[in-house]
C-alpha cells in the first residue's frame, strides 16, 4: 500500500509542485528587480538543488543495485540455483507512476523541463 501511494500520488505531484516553484522562482529573478530578484533567486537555487539531489540520490540507488546485481552474477562462488534466481529478480528502482523510472539522467531531464516552462513563461509574459 505504501509503495502504491508513493509511486501514484506522492511522487508525481511532489515533483509537479518542486518544478512549479522552480519554474516561479527562476522567472522571477528574470523579470523583477531589486530584493525580490533575489529572494527568488535564493528560492530557485534551493529548489532546483532539492530536485537534483533528490533524484540523483534515487538514480544512485538504482545503479548501485545493477552493480551489486551483475557483481554477483560474475561472482565464481555463487552456485547455479543463486544464479538463476538472482536474474530473475530486477533492480531496485522507484518508479514514478505508470510512465518511467528514475535513473541518474533523470536529474538533467528535470533541469530542461524547469528551463523550457521558464522559457515559455517569458515568451508569453
Amino acid at each position: 500500500m505504501f509503495h502504491f501511494c508513493f509511486q501514484y500520488y506522492f511522487l508525481p505531484m511532489h515533483k509537479s509542485i518542486a518544478i512549479g516553484i522552480a519554474t516561479c522562482a527562476v522567472y522571477g529573478v528574470i523579470r523583477l528587480t531589486g530584493p525580490r530578484a533575489v529572494i527568488m533567486g535564493f528560492v530557485a537555487l534551493l529548489s532546483l538543488t532539492y530536485l537534483s539531489i533528490l533524484f540523483r540520490r534515487m538514480g544512485l540507488m538504482f545503479e548501485e543495485s545493477f552493480n551489486i546485481k551483475r557483481i554477483w552474477l560474475n561472482s565464481p562462488s555463487t552456485g547455479k540455483y543463486a544464479r538463476k534466481v538472482l536474474q530473475a529478480q530486477p533492480e531496485l528502482r522507484i518508479d514514478v507512476g505508470n510512465f518511467y523510472y528514475v535513473e541518474r539522467s533523470t536529474v538533467l531531464t528535470l533541469l530542461l523541463v524547469v528551463f523550457n516552462f521558464t522559457v515559455n513563461l517569458l515568451i508569453a509574459y
